[in-house]
């Protein structure tokens, strides 16, 4: 059970927690069970002569040889590290026993033998051990009817048939938990999950989008039958940054870039690293002309301002080539577009916008 234990133990932190209403537990259900083990209304009157006559004045005993037995197995000492752990749960067990059987037909009474149940499943108590345990009260209980009480076959008859509805509700714990356990357990995979897909998502070093990922949105998009512009861009002379300050320098450079390229475009827009220094930025619902806006403030954000990293200056300029990607036309064939007009502008003196003619006209 310690897979689940960080969910038992929310279960146990809430005081006033509805077992009922966690485990969908309804009363009629516990209805039906009281009657398939023989519960009835006249087994109130046996439950108060059983206290009078046997629990009450022997609840002591009853205790000390319970756990007496108990101790003899390696599993339950290693959940009873110490002397006070055993003091408390014989005192636990003591308030178990005084209230056996009493109100068996109440919600409260069932809810509390969850919470005990649920108790020992937090103390790491194994199912295996928890129903011997039942059993060995079970036998200590008979054991101190007198033999020759008119009501001992009856009273053997209810103790059996109450220890059992108890132990049916201690299932039911220990059902849950595993299932709260595992399912705990699946959100943590879940979780670990989405955070590697973002992962896998994101640049490690500009966390912008990668390759992969600006594919698949494109891809969406055209599914969804939406025209986007394509923004194809590459740091000018960035070989010489790496070469002149090293690669860490190169770094800042590549995450300032990219923190300029996201502030220059909209929200919903998407930029990825395309690889090395060169973007792609990918610009949906809007006109050609507003594109071409976007395209030109990308450009002046790297002009304008010198990229400063520790004492070091650095003018970094970028070129742009813009394609337009219709709904059915070939993705690839407008990502090769989109790159030609790039080192077009390249050619034509860097720093630049070049625009294919279908955004133009």
């Amino acid at each position: 059970m310690q897979q689940g234990k960080g969910n038992t133990a929310e279960l146990m932190n809430e005081k006033d927690q509805n077992y009922f209403e966690t485990f969908g537990i309804t009363m009629q259900q516990m209805r039906e069970r009281m009657a398939m083990l023989g519960l009835g209304e006249a087994d109130h009157q046996l439950c108060e002569h059983l206290h009078a006559r046997v629990l009450r004045p022997h609840a002591k005993d009853i205790i000390d040889q319970f756990y007496r037995l108990l101790l003899q197995s390696n599993e339950v000492t290693k959940v009873l590290k110490n002397h006070h752990s055993l003091e408390k749960l014989k005192r636990t067990q003591t308030q178990y026993l005084n209230s056996l059987g009493r109100n068996f037909d109440q919600q409260p009474y069932i809810e509390s033998r969850l919470r005990i149940g649920m108790a020992h499943v937090y103390a790491g108590v194994g199912l295996s051990v928890y129903m011997c345990a039942y059993r060995i009260l079970q036998q200590l209980i008979i054991d101190l009817i007198p033999m020759h009480s008119s009501k001992r076959d009856i009273l053997i008859a209810y103790i059996l048939k109450i220890t059992f509805f108890d132990m049916s509700l201690a299932i039911e714990c220990y059902h849950n938990a595993q299932i709260f356990g595992l399912v705990g357990a699946l959100k943590k995979i879940q979780h670990k999950a989405e955070r590697l897909e973002v992962k896998l998502q994101k640049d490690g070093l500009t966390r912008l989008l990668t390759r992969e990922s600006i594919f698949a949105l494109i891809k969406r998009k055209q599914e969804e039958n939406e025209a986007v512009h394509i923004l194809m861009s590459d740091l000018d002379h960035f070989k010489q940054v790496n070469d002149q300050y090293g690669h860490l320098v190169g770094d800042e450079v590549l995450r300032e870039v990219a923190r300029r390229i996201k502030h220059a475009t909209r929200e919903n827009d998407a930029v990825g690293r395309f690889g090395g220094e060169e973007f792609i930025i990918v610009i949906a619902q809007t006109t050609n002309e507003k594109a071409c806006i976007i395209a030109e403030r990308i450009r002046t954000e790297m002009e304008n301002e010198p990229i400063i990293i520790n004492e070091l200056e650095l003018t970094i300029t970028i070129s742009i080539g813009l394609a337009l990607l219709e709904p059915h036309a070939d993705m690839s064939q407008i990502l090769d577009k989109a790159d030609q007009l790039m080192y077009k502008a390249k050619t034509a003196g860097r720093n630049r916008v070049e625009v294919d003619d279908v955004v133009r006209s």
